[in-house]
Protein backbone atom coordinates (compact mmCIF):
# COMPACT_ATOMS: atom_id res chain seq x y z
CA UNK A 1 0.00 0.00 0.00
CA UNK A 2 1.29 3.41 -1.03
CA UNK A 3 1.36 6.49 1.05
CA UNK A 4 -1.63 8.22 -0.45
CA UNK A 5 -3.65 4.95 -0.40
CA UNK A 6 -2.60 4.64 3.64
CA UNK A 7 -3.34 8.14 4.25
CA UNK A 8 -6.62 7.74 2.55
CA UNK A 9 -7.52 4.68 5.11
CA UNK A 10 -6.56 6.67 7.65
CA UNK A 11 -8.42 9.24 7.01
CA UNK A 12 -11.77 7.03 6.23
CA UNK A 13 -11.46 5.27 9.46
CA UNK A 14 -11.41 8.58 11.46
CA UNK A 15 -14.59 10.01 9.81
CA UNK A 16 -16.23 5.97 10.80
CA UNK A 17 -14.71 6.47 14.22
CA UNK A 18 -16.22 10.44 14.31
CA UNK A 19 -19.79 9.20 13.12
CA UNK A 20 -19.34 6.57 15.19
CA UNK A 21 -19.07 8.51 18.74
CA UNK A 22 -21.78 10.87 17.17
CA UNK A 23 -24.04 8.18 16.99
CA UNK A 24 -23.49 6.96 20.27
CA UNK A 25 -24.34 10.00 21.67
CA UNK A 26 -27.43 10.35 19.73
CA UNK A 27 -26.57 13.41 18.10
CA UNK A 28 -26.98 13.86 14.62
CA UNK A 29 -24.32 15.86 12.47
CA UNK A 30 -26.64 17.96 11.21
CA UNK A 31 -26.90 19.17 15.00
CA UNK A 32 -30.25 17.28 15.25
CA UNK A 33 -30.41 15.49 18.51
CA UNK A 34 -31.55 11.55 17.69
CA UNK A 35 -34.00 10.68 20.85
CA UNK A 36 -33.28 7.57 22.67
CA UNK A 37 -36.55 4.79 21.76
CA UNK A 38 -39.31 5.70 24.36
CA UNK A 39 -40.04 2.52 26.64
CA UNK A 40 -43.96 1.08 26.36
CA UNK A 41 -43.50 -0.14 29.91
CA UNK A 42 -43.61 0.91 33.50
CA UNK A 43 -44.29 -0.14 37.14
CA UNK A 44 -46.53 2.55 37.36
CA UNK A 45 -50.03 1.56 35.47
CA UNK A 46 -52.46 4.26 34.26
CA UNK A 47 -54.78 3.81 37.13
CA UNK A 48 -51.73 5.37 40.01
CA UNK A 49 -50.60 7.53 37.67
CA UNK A 50 -54.21 9.36 37.97
CA UNK A 51 -54.28 8.87 41.35
CA UNK A 52 -51.05 10.14 41.92
CA UNK A 53 -50.80 13.08 39.77
CA UNK A 54 -50.18 16.45 41.01
CA UNK A 55 -49.02 19.91 39.85
CA UNK A 56 -45.59 20.38 40.89
CA UNK A 57 -43.55 23.88 41.00
CA UNK A 58 -40.18 23.70 42.72
CA UNK A 59 -37.87 20.43 41.49
CA UNK A 60 -35.08 18.99 42.90
CA UNK A 61 -31.08 18.20 41.44
CA UNK A 62 -31.69 15.58 40.48
CA UNK A 63 -30.47 14.67 37.18
CA UNK A 64 -32.55 14.77 34.60
CA UNK A 65 -31.58 12.64 31.48
CA UNK A 66 -32.07 12.65 27.76
CA UNK A 67 -34.25 9.33 27.93
CA UNK A 68 -36.35 11.16 30.40
CA UNK A 69 -37.26 13.78 28.36
CA UNK A 70 -37.66 11.54 24.88
CA UNK A 71 -40.13 9.77 27.22
CA UNK A 72 -41.88 12.91 28.17
CA UNK A 73 -41.72 14.28 24.30
CA UNK A 74 -43.14 10.66 22.82
CA UNK A 75 -46.40 10.62 25.56
CA UNK A 76 -46.88 14.21 24.34
CA UNK A 77 -46.77 13.38 20.34
CA UNK A 78 -45.16 10.34 19.88
CA UNK A 79 -46.60 8.34 16.84
CA UNK A 80 -47.73 5.20 17.48
CA UNK A 81 -49.19 4.39 14.10
CA UNK A 82 -45.99 4.65 11.97
CA UNK A 83 -48.23 3.44 8.72
CA UNK A 84 -51.13 6.26 8.94
CA UNK A 85 -48.92 9.10 11.00
CA UNK A 86 -51.28 8.52 14.49
CA UNK A 87 -49.90 10.30 17.68
CA UNK A 88 -50.30 9.52 21.20
CA UNK A 89 -52.82 12.06 21.81
CA UNK A 90 -56.30 12.03 19.44
CA UNK A 91 -56.58 14.49 17.03
CA UNK A 92 -59.72 15.89 14.97
CA UNK A 93 -59.57 14.65 11.29
CA UNK A 94 -55.68 13.86 12.27
CA UNK A 95 -54.67 17.27 11.16
CA UNK A 96 -52.25 17.83 14.16
CA UNK A 97 -52.07 21.61 13.96
CA UNK A 98 -49.79 21.22 17.57
CA UNK A 99 -46.35 21.09 17.82
CA UNK A 100 -43.87 20.70 21.33
CA UNK A 101 -40.56 22.90 22.11
CA UNK A 102 -38.10 21.44 24.21
CA UNK A 103 -36.71 24.45 26.37
CA UNK A 104 -33.60 23.19 27.74
CA UNK A 105 -31.58 24.27 30.96
CA UNK A 106 -30.06 21.50 32.85
CA UNK A 107 -30.85 18.10 31.15
CA UNK A 108 -27.90 15.44 31.27
CA UNK A 109 -26.03 15.54 27.99
CA UNK A 110 -28.09 17.84 25.67
CA UNK A 111 -26.57 21.30 25.39
CA UNK A 112 -29.21 24.40 26.46
CA UNK A 113 -31.20 25.88 23.92
CA UNK A 114 -35.25 25.48 22.51
CA UNK A 115 -35.38 22.08 20.50
CA UNK A 116 -38.73 21.64 18.70
CA UNK A 117 -39.52 18.05 18.56
CA UNK A 118 -40.30 15.99 15.28
CA UNK A 119 -42.41 13.15 15.65
CA UNK A 120 -41.19 11.49 12.43
CA UNK A 121 -37.62 10.49 13.55
CA UNK A 122 -38.41 10.75 16.91
CA UNK A 123 -35.71 13.98 16.84
CA UNK A 124 -35.02 17.32 18.36
CA UNK A 125 -34.00 20.08 16.33
CA UNK A 126 -32.29 23.27 17.54
CA UNK A 127 -34.03 26.43 17.45
CA UNK A 128 -32.59 29.06 19.56
CA UNK A 129 -29.49 27.80 21.55
CA UNK A 130 -27.99 28.76 24.82
CA UNK A 131 -29.96 29.82 27.96
CA UNK A 132 -32.89 31.31 27.09
CA UNK A 133 -34.57 30.87 31.09
CA UNK A 134 -35.78 34.42 30.89
CA UNK A 135 -37.85 34.00 27.84
CA UNK A 136 -40.05 31.78 29.88
CA UNK A 137 -40.84 33.58 33.06
CA UNK A 138 -44.10 33.33 34.68
CA UNK A 139 -46.35 36.34 33.75
CA UNK A 140 -49.92 37.82 36.16
CA UNK A 141 -52.01 37.40 32.48
CA UNK A 142 -52.55 34.33 30.15
CA UNK A 143 -52.48 34.73 26.47
CA UNK A 144 -54.71 35.34 24.25
CA UNK A 145 -56.96 32.48 21.64
CA UNK A 146 -55.15 34.89 19.28
CA UNK A 147 -52.08 34.37 20.67
CA UNK A 148 -51.09 37.73 21.73
CA UNK A 149 -50.21 38.87 25.49
CA UNK A 150 -53.29 39.48 27.05
CA UNK A 151 -54.25 43.59 28.28
CA UNK A 152 -56.53 44.88 30.17
CA UNK A 153 -58.52 47.56 28.19
CA UNK A 154 -61.00 48.11 30.99
CA UNK A 155 -61.36 47.76 34.58
CA UNK A 156 -63.78 45.46 34.77
CA UNK A 157 -61.82 43.34 31.93
CA UNK A 158 -58.82 43.36 34.41
CA UNK A 159 -60.90 42.25 37.18
CA UNK A 160 -62.25 39.13 35.18
CA UNK A 161 -58.67 37.63 34.29
CA UNK A 162 -56.99 35.78 36.64
CA UNK A 163 -53.90 36.62 38.46
CA UNK A 164 -50.59 35.05 39.58
CA UNK A 165 -51.41 32.74 42.52
CA UNK A 166 -49.47 33.06 45.57
CA UNK A 167 -47.33 29.63 44.41
CA UNK A 168 -43.69 29.61 43.91
CA UNK A 169 -42.87 30.68 40.45
CA UNK A 170 -41.42 26.74 38.71
CA UNK A 171 -39.38 28.41 36.20
CA UNK A 172 -36.03 29.47 38.18
CA UNK A 173 -35.34 25.89 38.96
CA UNK A 174 -37.12 23.73 35.89
CA UNK A 175 -34.61 21.80 33.94
CA UNK A 176 -36.78 22.32 31.18
CA UNK A 177 -40.11 23.81 30.08
CA UNK A 178 -42.32 21.96 27.56
CA UNK A 179 -44.17 24.18 25.33
CA UNK A 180 -47.43 23.64 23.24
CA UNK A 181 -47.88 25.44 20.23
CA UNK A 182 -50.84 25.61 17.44
CA UNK A 183 -50.85 26.51 14.33
CA UNK A 184 -54.17 28.05 13.49
CA UNK A 185 -54.26 27.03 9.80
CA UNK A 186 -54.67 23.77 10.02
CA UNK A 187 -57.78 24.06 13.22
CA UNK A 188 -61.46 25.42 12.19
CA UNK A 189 -61.36 27.53 15.29
CA UNK A 190 -59.05 28.47 18.31
CA UNK A 191 -61.03 25.88 20.58
CA UNK A 192 -59.89 22.85 18.73
CA UNK A 193 -56.48 23.20 18.92
CA UNK A 194 -56.72 24.16 22.83
CA UNK A 195 -58.59 20.68 23.13
CA UNK A 196 -56.24 19.31 21.51
CA UNK A 197 -53.28 20.83 23.90
CA UNK A 198 -55.55 19.69 27.07
CA UNK A 199 -54.84 15.77 25.74
CA UNK A 200 -51.08 16.69 25.18
CA UNK A 201 -50.78 18.32 28.81
CA UNK A 202 -52.52 16.01 30.06
CA UNK A 203 -50.37 12.64 28.50
CA UNK A 204 -46.98 14.87 29.48
CA UNK A 205 -48.08 15.07 33.02
CA UNK A 206 -48.98 11.52 33.83
CA UNK A 207 -45.99 10.59 31.97
CA UNK A 208 -44.12 12.46 34.69
CA UNK A 209 -45.76 10.10 37.69
CA UNK A 210 -43.54 6.92 35.95
CA UNK A 211 -40.61 9.30 35.99
CA UNK A 212 -40.68 10.23 39.51
CA UNK A 213 -41.20 13.76 38.08
CA UNK A 214 -43.80 16.27 38.13
CA UNK A 215 -44.98 19.59 36.22
CA UNK A 216 -47.60 22.35 36.25
CA UNK A 217 -49.39 23.72 33.08
CA UNK A 218 -49.38 27.42 32.49
CA UNK A 219 -51.53 29.75 30.34
CA UNK A 220 -49.46 32.78 32.27
CA UNK A 221 -46.43 33.65 29.71
CA UNK A 222 -45.68 36.48 27.31
CA UNK A 223 -46.85 34.87 23.75
CA UNK A 224 -45.16 37.83 22.00
CA UNK A 225 -41.76 36.45 23.67
CA UNK A 226 -42.29 33.00 23.13
CA UNK A 227 -42.92 33.51 19.49
CA UNK A 228 -39.70 34.96 19.31
CA UNK A 229 -37.39 32.46 20.83
CA UNK A 230 -39.43 29.90 19.56
CA UNK A 231 -38.94 31.22 15.92
CA UNK A 232 -42.97 30.80 15.09
CA UNK A 233 -44.48 31.77 12.08
CA UNK A 234 -47.67 34.00 11.86
CA UNK A 235 -49.94 31.21 11.73
CA UNK A 236 -48.53 29.48 15.00
CA UNK A 237 -49.51 30.46 18.74
CA UNK A 238 -48.24 28.99 21.83
CA UNK A 239 -51.04 27.46 23.93
CA UNK A 240 -48.95 25.91 27.13
CA UNK A 241 -46.40 26.19 29.14
CA UNK A 242 -45.29 23.10 31.18
CA UNK A 243 -42.09 23.06 33.59
CA UNK A 244 -40.86 19.76 34.53
CA UNK A 245 -38.38 18.27 36.49
CA UNK A 246 -37.50 16.28 39.09
CA UNK A 247 -39.53 15.50 42.25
Amino acid sequence: MNAMSRKGSIVFLGMVSFVLIVASLGIAAEGDIKLPQPSLKSDVSIEQALASRRSLRTYSDKPVTLKDLSQLLWAAQGITEPEKGFRTAPSGLARYPLTVYAAVFNITGVPQGVYRYEPAGHVLVLVTGGDTRSSFERKARPASPEGRDASASTSTASASRPTVAGHADPIPTAPAVLVITADTKKTYAASGYYLEAGHVAQNIVLQCVSLDMGGVTMAGFSADTLKKVLKLSENEVPVYEIPVGKK
